[in-house]
């Protein structure tokens, strides 16, 4: 079968979306049943920031500890030893705003709902990804669910897998047609978390200037609509997300390349300055070379922001499948080798979670590196039947998600 014309349409394959939708039942269920609901959880934060966002007189970037006293919930802050204060929960106005809805859940449910999105988004990155049978497309989502991206995003209830879907589907748009719909997504996903935003570079050096004029459009417009939250202001938001590097640079989940150079004694603003300028320098240097590739512009964005969670990777799911299907022994040798180092922290919890952010770091840069020295195969998608592309432009450079509609 050619490359051209996929086993299954993403995303159309029935067997995948049932055993993805009755998984993260499944999934939020055990949690609503088992009573399982940690006190330290994100979208906890998220449920106690939006409300004081959306009270007059409140704030939203308040003392997570006594606004959970106001509201009469427990939550618990894992801030690591010696940190001088705990912040307000670093969350942008724009994010606030999407957030908004969360505050209208009942708050037992928050966790286990949380635990079924990412259970789901892992699914639509492989529904995405691979043109495969069913069968195959489910076991990569068993896979990729026990792997310490999701394992981490589900435990501490993070957004990572919405993010990366919006992201990646904003990306896969954009390869099929220049469009301001697929910068909304990729703003959408960079409102909520950061690190996307990095791919309006490769978008304007692809010529697709409407997809980034709509992602930056989207980023800043929704970041000043949340200022008109009552609850926000400019100077109390900047504030927290400035001190929140001080508070949060050292937990252990950080896979950030700062984190490390801070580890050998440079300063955070020192380590933040090399972090971005060798990055800024590489990515220069192969800018042509990755001007339709969006895993390598992620990957440097994730390893110089200085609060980079390990459940950030799940972006890079894709990346991992494409080398696990890879016509070279050697790359789908390191495929699972990143997988082996993803497994690691998961299966040996809760011994190794001293070094989990290590072992993210390690997988960020074995990923580069693959991309680095197999570019060819990564941006022209000679690797497998599973993946695929329509278009000789930008999609062609990006088979390993949804390329082709």
């Amino acid at each position: 079968m050619s490359s051209t014309t996929p086993e299954t349409g993403a995303l159309r394959t029935p067997g995948l979306v049932a055993v993805s939708v009755v998984a993260a039942l499944f999934v939020a269920g055990v949690l609503l049943l088992s009573g399982y609901d940690p006190p330290s959880a994100d979208i906890k934060y998220d449920w106690l920031a939006t409300r004081e966002a959306l009270r007059v007189g409140g704030d939203a970037h308040g003392d997570l500890l006594q606004l959970a006293a106001q509201e009469g919930v427990a939550v618990q802050i894992n801030a690591p030893i010696g940190a001088e204060r705990i912040t307000g929960h670093p969350r942008t106005p724009g994010a606030l705003l999407l957030l908004a809805p969360v505050a209208f859940v009942p708050y037992d449910v928050l966790f286990a709902l949380a635990a079924g999105v990412t259970a789901l988004s892992v699914a639509a990155m492989v529904g995405l990804t691979l043109r495969r049978r069913s069968r195959t497309l489910i076991g990569y989502f068993a896979l990729l669910l026990l792997l310490t991206p999701a394992a981490m995003a589900i435990r501490f209830a993070g957004q990572a897998g919405l993010v990366a879907v919006l992201a990646l589907s904003g990306w896969a748009m954009a390869s099929r047609r220049d469009s301001v719909w697929a910068g909304v997504l990729i703003g959408l996903a960079a409102t909520l978390k950061l690190f996307p935003l990095i791919l309006v570079v490769p978008l304007y050096l692809a010529a697709k200037k409407l997809s980034g004029h709509g992602a930056l459009a989207t980023f800043v417009l929704l970041n000043l609509a949340g200022l008109f939250l009552p609850g926000i202001t400019f100077a109390r938001a900047m504030d927290e997300l400035m001190l929140a590097t001080g508070t949060w640079l050292e937990l252990v989940a950080n896979g950030s390349v700062v984190r490390q150079l801070v580890g050998f004694g440079l300063s955070t603003t020192a380590a933040a300055v090399i972090a971005i300028g060798v990055a800024v320098a590489v990515g220069f240097v192969y800018r042509r070379r990755f001007q339709t590739q969006p895993f390598f512009w992620l990957i440097l964005s994730l390893l110089v922001l200085p609060l980079s969670w390990v459940s950030y990777d799940i972006v890079l799911y894709p990346v991992v499948l494409q080398m696990l299907h890879s016509s070279d022994d050697r790359l789908r040798l390191l495929g699972w080798l990143s997988v082996g180092l993803w497994l690691i922290p998961v299966a040996a919890y809760p011994f190794a979670v001293v070094s989990i952010g290590a072992f993210g770091l390690a997988v960020r840069l074995l990923l580069l590196g693959a991309l680095l020295w197999k570019a060819d195969e990564f941006s022209d998608g000679a690797t497998s039947k599973p993946l695929h592309s329509t278009s000789p432009s930008l999609a062609s450079a990006t088979r390993v998600y949804g390329g082709s509609g």
